[in-house]
């Protein structure tokens, strides 16, 4: 038996292997984009904005740049929907940004993926194995791409603009 500091060891990667920065985000291949199925007769929320301390909102503003420029998400003219966005400030100084999609989620016809024990596909991988695949959960909600017909479900507005 393996104690979590050997796995973490053993299974630890380096910057350079992953080849992104902190900023980056990349697609998963082979996923096919997920489309949202709505219950009947939903509202769609139109929310306000939570209010946010100005050097929060610069940094939030700044990282909604990057992610249009990585193309993760696009300026749209408007939307049915609004869900607020909040930038929380990491104890290091950084911020990240969460959306509340309390009212999304319950729009949602749910559905339950099976989530595999991370120890058990562990010990699947075969000893000859050469290639490992790392998800980084802090950005896996952009590394599976959305259907075009359910992306306004996501959209939120900032500094008068709307993105989704």
């Amino acid at each position: 038996m393996f104690t979590v500091k050997e796995l973490h060891a053993d299974f630890a990667v380096q910057e350079t292997v992953r080849g992104l920065t902190g900023k980056e985000m990349g697609l998963i291949n082979g996923v096919e984009p997920i489309k949202i199925t709505l219950k009947l007769n939903v509202v769609f929320p139109q929310l306000p904005q939570y209010n946010m301390a100005q050097d929060v909102l610069m940094k939030v503003a700044q990282i909604i740049g990057d992610f249009l420029k990585q193309g993760v998400l696009k300026e749209v003219l408007s939307s049915p929907c609004n869900s607020p966005i909040m930038g929380f400030k990491k104890p290091c100084g950084k911020v990240r940004i969460v959306q509340d999609l309390r009212k999304v989620n319950g729009m949602v016809v749910k559905c339950c993926p099976v989530v595999p024990n991370p120890v058990v596909i562990l010990f699947q991988i075969p000893c000859d194995a050469g290639w490992f695949t790392v998800v980084d959960l802090s950005q896996a909600f952009f590394s599976v791409p959305l259907h075009e017909d359910s992306q306004f479900l996501f959209s939120f507005k900032l500094l008068d603009r709307v993105y989704s």
